[in-house]
């Protein structure tokens, strides 16, 4: 952005002195009315440059579309118009400051009318551009931007379509195969659950008949020297 404004000012200065040459050297330094009188060729250069300048911008946008013309090179060269037409009317109010204190006595005088209708000429024309000219700007800037947000198809910008979810690699599809091999063969080399023979549920079901035995007897052997006693009694 930095480079095509700077580029974009030095070819509207290139224009204005290329033009103002060219203004003098067809009119042979007498100018087209008035003969050399300075101020009023000045105003003839700034309504051609103007007109000349209006004419290039309606053309550059024009044929913006047909050419495929990148946005941002469009405006850099709308931009450098509208800078030859801003500084050709430079030169006209500077001129006419020029040559309404040119007669003053000291150059102090000079100087400090010429600030003086600086100060007026501001005056004029600043409450205009801030309460007309910026908003405008300002407004058409602003949609301009959006309008390169969403892509312009001149200027190359493509617009980025959203992606989805992305598709499963070869190596990844690859991995969960051998993952789910491995866990297989995990849990094919996992020992399985020993089977009860029939041997060991017999000795099982002995070991649980002597046990009740054994406690009955030790029941029995307990209650006798109690009913010994109750008999004595």
């Amino acid at each position: 952005a930095a480079s095509r404004a700077v580029l974009s000012m030095t070819a509207g200065w290139s224009i204005l002195f290329w033009g103002k040459w060219t203004f003098w050297n067809m009119t042979k330094g007498e100018g087209y009315i008035g003969g050399t009188d300075v101020m009023t060729a000045q105003v003839a250069m700034a309504t051609v440059a103007t007109m000349c300048g209006f004419t290039v911008i309606l053309v550059i946008r024009k044929l913006e579309p047909k050419l495929g013309l990148h946005a941002a090179t469009s405006d850099s060269m709308c931009e450098c118009m509208v800078l030859v037409m801003g500084l050709a009317w430079e030169s006209v109010f500077m001129c006419a400051i020029y040559f309404l204190n040119k007669h003053k006595a000291t150059e102090l005088a000079r100087v400090t009318a010429s600030l003086q209708d600086c100060l007026f000429i501001v005056c004029l024309v600043v409450p205009v551009w801030y309460l007309y000219i910026m908003p405008k700007s300002l407004e058409l800037s602003h949609g301009h931007g959006h309008e390169h947000g969403k892509g312009d198809h001149h200027g190359g910008h493509a617009e980025i379509a959203p992606q989805g979810p992305a598709a499963p690699t070869e190596e990844a599809d690859t991995g969960g195969r051998g993952s789910r091999r491995a866990r297989g063969r995990g849990e094919e080399a996992a020992p399985a659950p020993a089977a009860e023979t029939p041997a060991a549920e017999e000795a099982e079901a002995g070991g649980r008949a002597r046990s009740r035995r054994g406690r009955q007897a030790d029941t029995a052997a307990a209650a006798a020297p109690a009913a010994a006693d109750d008999e004595n009694y």
